[in-house]
């Protein structure tokens, strides 16, 4: 965290939590906050987000994977992305589902 004591306010801010119960069991939740960000056509913008991801076993051949990436300010999914991983008799198969979203202002 980034306080400006001047300002009485926070300026930068980064938290996160992260909950492994045992491996291959992961689930990651973080949030990012900046007051002042310059976005890409140069205007003062502020930067809010929350970022989550997971891999989760759900039998012992199946495992999920995912992350989602959305932006307050903006309202709206900045990336989400979703894998199934499958172990069978004969190796490895994965499939993948995904979303993103290019970060423009006004959108």
């Amino acid at each position: 965290m980034q306080y400006n004591f001047d300002a009485g306010q926070i300026e930068r801010l980064d938290a996160g939590v992260r909950y492994t119960p045992a491996p291959g069991k992961a689930f990651n939740a973080s949030y990012r906050y900046s007051r002042l960000l310059v976005d890409q056509v140069g205007l003062l913008s502020e930067l809010k987000q929350f970022d989550f991801s997971t891999q989760w076993p759900v039998t012992d051949t199946l495992t999920f994977l995912g992350r989602w990436n959305y932006s307050l300010v903006d309202a709206k999914t900045l990336e989400g992305v979703m894998l199934a991983t499958i172990v069978c008799s004969c190796g490895l198969k994965r499939r993948a589902w995904s979303c993103s979203s290019t970060w423009a202002r006004g959108r």
